[in-house]
Order: C-alpha cells, then sequence, then structure tokens
C-alpha cells in the first residue's frame, strides 16, 4: 500500500514529459484480493483516477510538443509553399485538406499566445481548450490578447468547453475596445477549428466537492475522490 500512496504522490507532482511517463509505465500493481488488505478497492479506484488524469496531462504536453514541431516547420519549410499540406498531410495520415491549416494554426499559437502555449505544454489545458482560446482571440488588438490570456488561463483547468468560451468572450469584451457587446463573440462559424477539436479533455481537480464555484462560475463537476476510501496511514 505503501508503494501505491507513494506512486499516486509521484504522478501527482511529476512536470509532463518524460518522467511523468516512465511513472506512469511503471505504476504498481493492483493489491491481490486475497490479502484481504483494507479500503483496497477504494484506493486502486483513486490510483487509476490519478492515472488517467496524469495521462491526460501527458497526452497535452505531447500535442504542444506538436504544435512546436508544426510551428517551427512552417516558419522554416525549405520546399515550394504549397507542398506544405501535403507534407503535413502525410505525416499525420490525414487529408490534405485537414492539414492546410495545422502549421499556420500552430505559429499563430506559438508566437501569438505564448501563455496559451506555455499551459497546454505543461498539461494545465487540453488542446481543445487552447484551440478555443486561440479561436476567440483571433481579431483582439495584440495587447489586449496578453490582459485575455491572463484572465482566462487561471481558471480554465478546471472549466467546461462551452465555460472556456464563455470566459474568454467576457474577457475580451472587457480588454478590447473594438469588441462587439452584442450577438454571439466569437463568431460561431469560428469555433471549428482543427486546433479546437484535437482529442483531450482536460484535467478536472478530484480534490474538490462534486459542485462548486469558483469566483468567474465554472463549475467543477464529478470532483469528487471515491467517497468510501479510508487512507491508510
Amino acid at each position: 500500500m505503501c508503494g501505491l500512496t507513494a506512486w499516486q504522490y509521484l504522478v501527482n507532482h511529476a512536470t509532463p514529459g518524460p518522467t511523468l511517463a516512465r511513472w506512469l509505465h511503471h505504476r504498481p500493481a493492483r493489491p491481490a484480493e486475497e490479502l484481504a488488505v483494507p479500503a483496497a478497492a477504494p484506493l486502486w479506484a483513486n490510483v487509476l483516477l490519478d492515472s488517467i488524469q496524469a495521462r491526460d496531462r501527458l497526452i497535452a504536453h505531447l500535442q504542444a510538443r506538436q504544435v512546436a514541431d508544426l510551428a517551427e516547420l512552417s516558419g522554416s519549410y525549405s520546399g515550394l509553399r504549397e507542398f506544405l499540406p501535403t507534407e503535413v498531410g502525410l505525416a499525420l495520415e490525414v487529408s490534405e485538406g485537414t492539414a492546410s491549416a495545422r502549421p499556420a494554426e500552430a505559429e499563430d499559437l506559438v508566437n501569438r499566445l505564448p501563455q496559451t502555449f506555455i499551459a497546454l505544454d505543461q498539461g494545465r489545458i487540453s488542446a481543445p481548450k487552447a484551440g478555443a482560446i486561440r479561436v476567440g482571440t483571433q481579431d483582439v488588438d495584440p495587447g489586449a490578447v496578453r490582459r485575455v490570456e491572463r484572465d482566462v488561463l487561471p481558471e480554465a483547468p478546471v472549466c467546461t468547453m462551452p465555460q472556456v468560451r464563455d470566459l474568454v468572450a467576457s474577457a475580451v469584451i472587457r480588454h478590447d475596445t473594438k469588441a462587439p457587446t452584442t450577438g454571439t463573440w466569437p463568431p460561431a462559424d469560428r469555433l471549428a477549428s482543427s486546433t479546437d477539436r484535437a482529442p483531450g479533455t482536460g484535467s478536472l481537480s478530484r480534490d474538490r466537492p462534486f459542485r462548486t464555484r469558483n469566483p468567474r462560475g465554472c463549475s467543477f463537476v464529478g470532483g469528487g475522490r471515491v467517497s468510501s476510501r479510508q487512507t491508510p496511514s
């Protein structure tokens, strides 16, 4: 049991990258049922939840590294520019049409939204949330973008996708004097970004009540630990 609780501590505090991947790979085995260890089932459920959450952070980190590679490729591609979508499509095994926007979107995220990219790289937000922030600030004044990131990023990890979009829209209206104050912001047709649809669900804080509201109105849904758990000393 000490091995499981120590492993939980390590994966919950590891920075996403090779070390976290190694700890996930070497997760301790489930306690044998015949040992009749007290509270073994709830503890194992929490081990699995920690594993799922840690893998989610690692996936976000790897997606950020891929975004960085795409941005660098876009800026340094030595061939004819019209062939870049073909190269990316072949590398990712997607259609050329799907691949055509990926390099520009990657450059946009890395260069225009550095704090959002860092949050993705650190596993604090998912790729869809990073995409929503990128799409929602496309027409925003560069100076206002920094303030939008400052307002949105602390809340985004524990918000749902609609709540992230709402946070971005509210922050844009607050900080960009050119932003519309009525209607839908951003326009609905700008929410269909390939980055926005990237896989990944973000991280949920499970050490909070099932329904809690933070100061900006995001809900933590389904966030409790396994209630019957009694942590062994």
